[in-house]
């Protein structure tokens, strides 16, 4: 259950429950928590910033524009930062 609205989720993993490896439930729901984080990533530069076309099959072009592609969104994520405050750069 989430504390914040008691729902239940029942989620199937290859995760160990018991022994020396056990992962507990809070965990599983931080690791979920983190790999949804990361879907959401790929699905924003995918749609926003185009990843999903690349513009090369060259290996050492794939990784550049994913590099290119992570450095705008983190950008973008720096320039929205004022105005979740109500603020502007420039203040």
């Amino acid at each position: 259950m989430t504390r914040e609205t008691k729902t239940e989720f029942r989620l199937v993993t290859n995760l160990p429950a018991l022994g020396e490896a056990a992962v507990s439930d809070d965990q599983i729901r931080d690791i979920y928590r983190l790999r949804w984080g990361v879907e959401l990533l790929w699905k924003f530069l995918k749609m926003h910033l185009k990843l999903d076309q690349l513009i090369t099959k060259n290996v050492n072009g794939i990784t550049i524009q994913i590099y290119v592609s992570l450095i705008a969104y983190l950008i973008l994520q720096i320039l929205s930062i004022p105005q979740q405050w109500g603020h502007t750069l420039l203040d």
